[in-house]
């Protein structure tokens, strides 16, 4: 991911790893929550995602489009995770790093 953010020279190099690192966290919830399943196929999931960087002049946005439902939105905050868990926390890392 960090060679198609390459193309945006005049954003700082922090700037540009809080980025990758935020697209890496929404890409994997994409695939791993917004997939849908298939039925008779050797691929139990499939995973389309549609990413964007867009630079707005102050820093950039990120959207991260996918194919699962409306209906399980979210729950940033709500429930953090046990200590424990080696999942969970990846919303709470995107919230940090875009402020």
């Amino acid at each position: 991911m960090r060679h198609g953010l390459t193309y945006a020279p005049h954003i700082p190099g922090a700037v540009l790893d809080d980025t990758e690192q935020c697209l890496v966290e929404l890409v994997a919830n994409s695939v791993v929550h917004g997939t849908r399943p298939r039925a008779k196929s050797y691929w139990p999931r499939t995973a389309f995602v549609h990413v964007a960087v867009i630079d707005l002049g102050d820093g950039p946005r990120i959207e991260v489009i996918d194919q699962g439902t409306k209906s399980k939105k979210p729950t940033l905050g709500l429930q953090p995770p046990e200590v424990l868990e080696v999942s969970g926390r990846g919303l709470l890392i995107v919230d940090a790093l875009s402020r």
